[in-house]
């Protein structure tokens, strides 16, 4: 029985030790790649030689993500991959790093929507309008509630726009709206709330206009008096008499509302520098 003890606790300290080596070795590589690359990045002269430095790096970065593909740290390598890939123009191979994030990091969101991005970017690069409309769809369906996938909707919408596709643009705009108005009641996620005022901005600019964006921001005023996204909605309230209805005494009234009740907020000096522009 001792025996048997003896020999289990020896296999437990060969696997932890293994482990935590294993981990050591994997930010002792990752360290070096991201040497090599700050070198690469503020080296004048790699411009001259810029394709093979590039595949050194890819070869560093590759070596951490096939040794460790489940590794906390193997995203980051990802990223960088996919980035060097661009920049061969080897799209295919971007395409995959990216993938392989989706792949492996299933409960990761905030990575797996940043992938999603690039897919979406290198799509574009590509003239590929279905596989970036179809990356699109799963970024709003499964991410939205990311940092990264909560404007995805806003971003699709203007992309319909620019493509003459008005009513497919206004079919997105009214559902984001809807999902904005959801976002903004999520006291559990006060970034994503504040974000959500401000895309919501841009959501009735295309389907109503600045007047009904007055009238919304009014309402959220209101609503939530005393709250970071009255303070949000305020000046957005601002900057939509001054850019879109031209009213300067309106915007000066409502920046001035947030300087004296909120004095000691981080973001009170930009909007004094605001209403300096505005009094010359």
């Amino acid at each position: 029985m001792l025996k048997k003890q003896i020999i289990y606790i020896f296999v437990c300290f060969c696997f932890l030790y293994g482990c935590a080596d294993g981990t050591y070795i994997a930010e002792k590589k990752l360290w070096h790649a991201n040497y090599k690359l700050r070198q690469f990045l503020t080296d004048k002269d790699s411009i001259n030689n810029n394709d093979e430095r590039i595949d050194e790096l890819i070869f560093s970065f590759k070596e951490i993500v096939m040794r460790y593909p489940f590794w906390e740290r193997t995203p980051q390598a990802h990223f960088i991959l996919a980035k060097l890939y661009k920049q061969k123009k080897n799209y295919s191979s971007a395409l995959k790093e990216c993938r392989k994030i989706c792949e492996n990091f299933t409960l990761r969101k905030e990575d797996c929507a940043r992938a999603l991005k690039n897919i979406i970017e290198i799509a574009q690069l590509q003239n590929d309008w279905q596989e970036a409309e179809k990356t699109y769809e799963t970024l709003i369906k499964v991410y939205s509630d990311t940092s990264i996938g909560l404007p995805a909707m806003v971003y699709l919408a203007q992309e319909y726009k620019k493509r003459g596709e008005l009513e497919k643009a206004k079919d997105i705009f009214s559902n984001a709206f809807e999902f904005y108005k959801q976002m903004i009641s999520k006291e559990n996620a006060p970034q994503i709330s504040l974000k959500a005022v401000d895309l919501s901005v841009i959501c009735i600019l295309n389907l109503s206009g600045a007047n009904a964006v007055t009238e919304f921001l009014l309402s959220l005023k209101d609503e939530y008096a005393g709250s970071d996204i009255e303070i949000q909605a305020v000046l957005n309230l601002a900057k939509n008499f001054q850019y879109n209805l031209k009213q300067k005494k309106e915007a000066l009234k409502y920046y001035q509302y947030i300087v004296e009740k909120y004095p000691k907020m981080n973001i009170v000096p930009k909007i004094k520098d605001e209403i300096e522009k505005l009094n010359d």
